[in-house]
C-alpha cells in the first residue's frame, strides 16, 4: 500500500509536470533551456552501465542472503561425515524411482498456482492430495483437477502473466518488472522441479509441495503491483489511498484464525497426552545414555519424536539405530553400542500392561486407576471370548478416544 502510495504522490512523466511549473520570465525561461539541454544531452557509457547494475549494498545482501539460507547444506556437503545433502539430491534426481510425469505437473502447478487467492486457505487441503499407491509401483488416481481444467487454468494464468510484464515494461516499471520475471523465474523452476521429483514411499504427499504456496503468494503479489502502479498513475491521491484503505480492510478481514485441519491444530488432542508424559519423565534424571528404540512405532506417529525432545531438554543423552532417524538427528546420535537402557513406546491398550522385566516410567490415558485395572482383568477373563462384553467395548473406546500412551524402560 506505501509504494502505491509513493506512485500515485509522484508524477507520472515530463508531461505530466509541465503544466504546474510556475511562470518565468524571459532569464528563467533561457537558464532553464539551457539546462533541459544538458539534461537531454546522452550520459556517457560508464554512467548508463552502471545503472543497469544493483547497487553494492543489493548485491552484498543477496549473496549473505543466499549463504545464509543454504549454510546447513553447504556445510554439510563440504564438512559433514558421509554423504552430502546436496550429492542425495543429485543422487534422488537421477534415480530410476517413480517420477512425477509432465501431466501430473501441471495439473498440480494449476491447482495450486492457478487458485484464486481467497480459495488458498481451503485449497491447501486438497490442491494435491495424499494419494497411495494403488499397487507396488502403481501411482492410485489423483483427484485434484482434471486435464482440461489445469489447461484452462494455465492458459488463463499465462495470460495474466504476459500482460503484466507488457504493462511493467510499457511504463518502464524497473521494480514491477523485476518482481515479474523473478516470480515466472521460480514458476519454472518449481515446474521443472516437479518433472525430476520422485514420488516417495507413501505416494504422492502434499507436505512434498508446500513450497508452492510460498510461490505464489509472490507470484500474485508481483502481479497485484505491477496493476496498482498503473492504477496508481490514472487515478488522484485520494482515489489511490481510498483502494489502499480497502486493501487494509480485506487483509484485516483475514486475521481471524482458520483451523487448518492439514496443520497442527488436527494434532490437537495430542497436546496435552504429550504434556503428561514430560510430567511423568522429569524423574528419569542419571538413569544413563538411552537406546531409543522405534521398532514398534506406528507410521506419522509423533509422539516418538515429542520423547526425544523431552530427552533433549532434561539433558539425558539418546541414540538410535535407524538409519532415518539418524539422518535426521545427525551421526552422534547413532547408536554404536554405546547406552545404558533402551527406551520405547507403547500404544492403546498395549500400554496398560508392562512386558515382564521392563519398567513403566509414564503413562498418558483418560482413565482412571479403577478403569484401567477392570479393563485388564476384562481383558485376562477370557481372551477367546467371540462376543466381548459392552463394558469392555466401551473402556476400549475411552482407551483409543483419548490417546493412551506408555513411555518404557527396558535392560539393554
Amino acid at each position: 500500500g506505501w509504494m502505491v502510495l509513493r506512485r500515485a504522490g509522484r508524477p507520472a512523466s515530463k508531461q505530466q509536470a509541465a503544466p504546474y511549473a510556475p511562470v518565468a520570465d524571459d532569464r528563467d525561461t533561457a537558464a532553464s533551456a539551457d539546462i533541459a539541454a544538458s539534461a537531454d544531452t546522452p550520459a556517457p557509457a560508464d554512467t548508463e552501465r552502471s545503472r543497469n547494475w544493483p547497487r553494492p549494498v543489493i548485491l552484498v545482501a543477496s549473496v549473505a542472503t543466499f549463504f545464509v539460507m543454504w549454510a546447513q547444506p553447504l556445510w554439510e556437503q563440504m564438512f559433514g561425515a558421509g554423504e552430502g545433502n546436496l550429492s542425495r539430491l543429485a543422487s534422488g534426481a537421477g534415480s530410476s524411482g517413480l517420477r512425477i510425469s509432465w501431466r501430473l505437473a501441471l495439473r498440480i502447478v494449476a491447482s495450486v498456482v492457478g487458485r484464486a487467492p481467497w480459495t488458498a486457505r481451503s485449497g491447501l487441503e486438497n490442491a494435491v492430495p495424499n494419494t497411495p499407491y494403488s499397487s507396488p509401483g502403481v501411482l492410485g488416481a489423483v483427484h485434484n483437477l482434471s486435464g482440461w481444467a489445469a489447461a484452462a487454468r494455465l492458459v488463463l494464468l499465462v495470460a495474466i502473466l504476459v500482460a503484466a510484464v507488457w504493462l511493467a515494461w510499457r511504463r518502464r516499471d524497473r521494480r514491477a518488472l523485476a518482481m515479474m520475471v523473478v516470480g515466472i523465474g521460480g514458476l519454472l523452476i518449481a515446474a521443472a522441479t516437479l518433472l525430476v521429483m520422485p514420488i516417495g514411499p507413501f505416494g504422492l504427499t502434499a507436505h512434498q509441495m508446500r513450497w508452492l504456496w510460498s510461490l505464489t503468494a509472490y507470484l500474485w503479489f508481483a502481479v497485484l503491483m505491477t496493476f496498482a502502479g498503473l492504477a496508481a498513475e490514472r487515478f488522484s491521491l485520494k482515489v489511490t489511498a481510498a483502494f489502499v484503505a480497502v486493501l487494509a480492510l480485506l487483509a484485516a478481514a483475514t486475521v481471524p484464525t482458520f483451523v487448518q485441519p492439514l496443520g497442527p491444530a488436527g494434532r490437537a488432542v495430542e497436546g496435552p497426552v504429550v504434556a503428561e508424559l514430560d510430567r511423568q519423565m522429569s524423574k528419569l534424571q542419571g538413569i544413563g545414555t538411552v537406546l531409543f528404540d522405534t521398532r514398534n512405532t506406528p507410521v506419522l506417529d509423533n509422539y516418538s519424536a515429542a520423547v526425544m525432545a523431552e530427552l533433549q531438554q532434561l539433558a539425558i543423552p539418546f541414540k538410535v539405530d535407524d538409519e532415518g532417524l539418524v539422518r535426521q538427528l545427525g551421526d552422534r546420535r547413532r547408536y554404536l553400542d554405546d547406552a545404558d537402557v533402551r527406551m520405547y513406546l507403547l500404544y492403546g491398550k498395549d500400554a496398560l500392561t508392562v512386558p515382564a522385566g521392563d519398567d513403566r516410567v509414564a503413562l498418558a490415558t483418560p482413565l482412571n486407576g479403577a478403569e484401567q485395572s477392570e479393563l485388564q482383568a476384562l481383558m485376562t477373563a477370557d481372551p477367546t471370548a467371540a462376543e466381548p462384553s459392552s463394558r469392555y467395548t466401551e473402556l476400549l473406546d475411552m482407551v483409543y478416544a483419548g490417546t493412551t500412551v506408555a513411555v518404557i524402560i527396558a535392560p539393554l
